[in-house]
């Protein structure tokens, strides 16, 4: 018995280490890496990268938790380090404590936000929001089979409608999209903005029709003279209660530019209720109007008169030819251009200012400057310019590229110096290189780099370049580390500033601005911000513009942001000894700090022929106010302001 007893222990151990091995086998053939099936238990899960790696993109982040926002500094189609599914674990290893779970492997997996190539794919998969787009005709009949592109920081995604003109957009992140409509003759319309919140279901329709309607219109200033050259846009359909009127129309816009006697037509137009947009280039004062379409009223615009003085003169070299093509540019309120022409001939009318910079420029030649202080009252000055030729025997050859060594293609290069007056640039080829050839010695040449994206800013200062000499430098941008925004825009009063446009800039990449529209409440997000101290503002008048935030890499920083916006009007009349004051200045700052926070906002404007002004959109507070008259008098002094009010302004000499 004892004998059999140690036989039948043999015979139960080679039978458990052959269940061993079979059930061995059986889990080899189901790991991820050989058939692309999902591991379990322990091992985080996510998509078959490579062989034998479950979701390893180099790197132990995971997917962000709300993915691409509505604005975004990030290249198109570039990846997140390590998003790939749970965090870059081996099969044959353990969690890994610094990626992600199996819930976001499973997210980031499958079908997550990683496209073919490793990097993120734009829509699917990477937010719980929700878009439901109706596309209809005029009389709301639904329009089967028609594209509807929407667009976000990363692409484009395109879906036709069904029978009903219904679309569905789902699983979106929360962000800013545009949406625009294709007919089937392939033309593209004209796009509409929306916002989505973080779990937002949100609807949405779009109205087409038949583009055979006209508006005509005119523009005048407010002595009732006619302005030519005015530039008027319809450029968006008008929000109502959640129907947005487009058309299939080859371009984004419709633009028209009055004539001699200040009229303007817009044609082929749907019906609808639309925005148009009049710009005044000269003083750069632009109104807007909604419009219902078809409208048998005319759409006239009004703007400030104002005092203009013409600046011609001839442009030539010091032998006393012409330098045709030179451009000549007047710098004041508003900066305005012309060109000369053949006989070197140029003329600018400007808008009236007791100080105007004149600048000419023209390739080859030395940049010339000159100051003019027109009197009071004056419409005309003569300023010629003599230009001298620039070419030097000296050169600049170098290369741009980033902290490994790899050349930057498609870049600007500025180079500048004070002392030979050079304002050049150049583009990076192949390999990041770029060249000033024909450049004069000098010892104070600086070159500046602004990188769209990715980098930060470069500017190398006192660059010394020898006379008959080629230097050769390098320019190294270095990478720039990001974080993001989530915040809440309130006006002055603390309510909630609903789609309202601006933008957010790090002092370290002052170029690459991250554009922002607020959605309900006042609520917005931005991803892949450049870290550093950050500047919100808008980039239109009135300037409003918050500081005092500071974004360290990798941060998701909260904010509530202040801009001074009210429901104030301020009107008045500016004097100097009872005599109106055309064309004189009105400058009203205000400030507020909240916190860290320092929050600005400048209205500007510029009195009629009697001397009037009027400025809206004041915030209660303390103004410290600016009187500059055409004669260069100034005036400063401190009001507090709190309701609409009447301020007269007396300059004396």
């Amino acid at each position: 018995m004892r004998l059999n007893t140690r036989h039948l222990t043999i015979a139960l151990v080679c039978a458990g280490l052959i269940g061993t091995g079979l059930v061995w086998l059986l889990m080899s053939a189901g790991a991820p890496g050989d058939d692309g099936q999902e591991e379990t238990g322990a091992i985080a899960a996510g998509p078959k990268v490579g062989g034998g790696t479950a979701g390893a993109a180099g790197g132990d982040a995971a997917l962000p938790d709300r993915g691409s926002n509505v604005a975004s500094n990030r290249k198109p189609g570039e990846g997140t380090s390590g998003a790939a599914g749970g965090g870059g674990v081996p099969r044959t290893g353990k969690t890994g404590a610094g990626g992600a779970g199996k819930d976001a492997g499973a997210a980031a997996g499958r079908d997550g936000a990683l496209g073919p190539d490793g990097g993120l794919r734009p829509f699917e998969g990477r937010g719980a929001a929700q878009l439901l787009v109706q596309v209809v005709n005029e009389t709301g009949q639904g329009c089967p089979q028609v594209v509807v592109t929407l667009s976000a920081t990363y692409g484009d995604k395109q879906s036709e409608s069904d029978g009903e003109g219904r679309i569905d957009f789902p699983e979106l992140p929360a962000g800013r999209y545009n949406l625009a409509v294709r007919s089937a003759e392939g033309t593209k319309g004209t796009s509409a903005a929306i916002n989505l919140l973080e779990g937002e279901s949100k609807k949405v329709t779009l109205r087409t029709g038949a583009a055979t309607n006209l508006i005509r219109g005119r523009a005048l200033d407010s002595d009732g003279n006619p302005l030519p050259g005015v530039n008027v846009q319809l450029s968006q359909g008008a929000s109502e209660s959640e129907v947005v009127d487009l058309w299939p129309y080859a371009e984004q816009s419709v633009r028209a530019q009055t004539d001699a006697e200040g009229f303007y037509e817009l044609r082929d137009l749907p019906g609808g209720s639309f925005m148009i947009t009049a710009s005044w280039q000269l003083t750069g004062e632009e109104k807007r109007k909604t419009v219902a379409v078809p409208s048998s009223a005319a759409v006239d615009f009004e703007f400030r008169a104002a005092a203009i003085v013409a600046i011609t003169g001839v442009c030539a070299d010091p032998d006393g030819q012409a330098l045709p093509g030179t451009t000549v540019m007047a710098i004041a309120s508003n900066t305005v251009q012309s060109q000369a022409d053949e006989a070197g001939r140029y003329r600018l009318d400007a808008p009236w200012s007791s100080t105007l910079f004149l600048r000419a420029l023209k390739p080859g030649y030395r940049r010339q400057e000159e100051v003019v202080r027109p009197a009071q009252g004056e419409e005309a000055k003569e300023v010629n310019f003599t230009l001298t030729p620039a070419a030097g025997n000296s050169a600049i050859e170098g290369a741009l590229n980033d902290s490994s060594g790899k050349g930057v293609e498609g870049e600007a290069v500025l180079l500048t110096s004070a002392k030979v007056k050079v304002n050049l640039h150049a583009r990076s080829g192949a390999g990041g290189r770029f060249s000033f050839t024909e450049i004069e010695a000098s010892d104070d040449y600086m070159l500046s780099v602004f990188p769209k994206k990715g980098y930060k800013d470069l500017r190398t200062r006192d660059i010394a370049v020898e006379d008959g000499a080629t230097l050769q430098i390098e320019l190294v941008l270095e990478a720039s580390e990001v974080g993001a925004i989530d915040g809440v825009l309130v006006d002055a009063e603390g309510a909630p500033m609903t789609g309202f446009a601006f933008r957010v800039r790090s002092a370290k990449s002052w170029s690459q601005e991250v554009r922002v529209v607020s959605g309900p409440d006042g609520a917005f997000a931005a991803e892949d911000v450049p870290a550093g101290d950050l500047m919100f503002d808008t980039w239109a008048a009135p300037h409003y513009s918050v500081r005092g935030a500071t974004l360290e890499a990798g941060e998701r920083k909260s904010v509530e942001l202040v801009f001074g916006r009210g429901d104030i009007v301020v009107d008045g009349r500016v004097l100097s000894g009872g005599n109106a004051q055309p064309g004189a200045r009105v400058t009203l700052s205000w400030v507020k700090t909240t916190g860290a926070l320092t929050s600005t906002v400048q209205h500007t404007t510029v009195a009629d022929q009697s001397g009037w002004y009027r400025l809206s959109g004041l915030a209660k507070g303390s103004y410290q106010v600016e009187i500059r008259t055409v004669a260069g008098v100034v005036k400063h002094e401190q009001r507090d302001l709190k309701d609409d009010a009447t301020w007269d302004f007396s300059v004396e000499k």
